[in-house]
């Protein structure tokens, strides 16, 4: 039981120490200290600095990917009852602002996923998969759930016929680069969320049908 403390005790800290210095500017030994190790003890859990790395990066994929699941059964859930509802576009953008404000308490308000993402701001530019892994934060996690969303709310009448790329991008490019700027300044967190409301509602004013 003690080893797998002590492995996600190293897990924790190497994704702290790398997300604020990088991975290659962080040793195995600033690793094992922020633990309270030696690093001959930690080489007992891992082989490798590239193997807590491949480690944390599996631990990153597995949120994301459960994030994204409950996300998307709370979409479907809401739009099952949302032929009852009398002014829809109304409710849509109520269910719209809500989803879109769990992403960013997932995104932000998560420590985890938070420091996750800050690594993979970082490192996107050295190593693919943080490439990938950021793109998808953004295309798995936000622009292609809001645009499968919308392509519903189309079809049920309830916005506007028209480019639906277009229509995905204004809505959820100035939210990445709310998030963005959050991630820095956490202070931002309550005007964030407001202007999640604000920004949805208007946008339904005007792609209403």
């Amino acid at each position: 039981m003690q080893n797998v403390s002590t492995k996600e005790r190293i897990i924790d800290s190497a994704l702290t120490l790398f997300s604020e210095n990088g991975i290659e500017s962080t040793s195995v030994e600033q690793i094992a200290s922020s633990v309270g190790v030696k690093a001959p003890a930690l080489y007992k859990h891992f082989k490798s600095k590239q193997e807590i790395v491949d480690s944390i990066f599996l631990m990153i994929f597995e949120r994301y990917n459960a994030k994204i699941e409950t996300e998307q059964r709370e979409i479907e859930s809401c739009l099952s009852s949302f032929d009852s509802y009398a002014d829809k576009a109304e409710k849509a953008a109520e269910l719209v602002g809500n989803a879109l404000k769990s992403v960013f308490a997932a995104s932000i308000q998560d420590d985890f996923l938070n420091r996750a993402s800050r690594l993979s701001q970082i490192e996107r530019f050295h190593f693919d998969r943080f490439a990938s892994l950021y793109q998808n934060e953004f295309h798995d996690h936000l622009m292609n759930p809001s645009k499968n969303l919308l392509h519903k709310l189309m079809e049920r009448n309830v916005l506007k016929n028209e480019d639906l790329e277009v229509m995905t991008a204004q809505l959820v490019s100035p939210l990445i680069l709310l998030f963005d700027s959050c991630r820095s300044n956490m202070t931002e967190h309550n005007h964030a969320l407001d202007f999640v409301t604000r920004h949805v509602r208007q946008f339904f004013r005007i792609y209403k049908k």
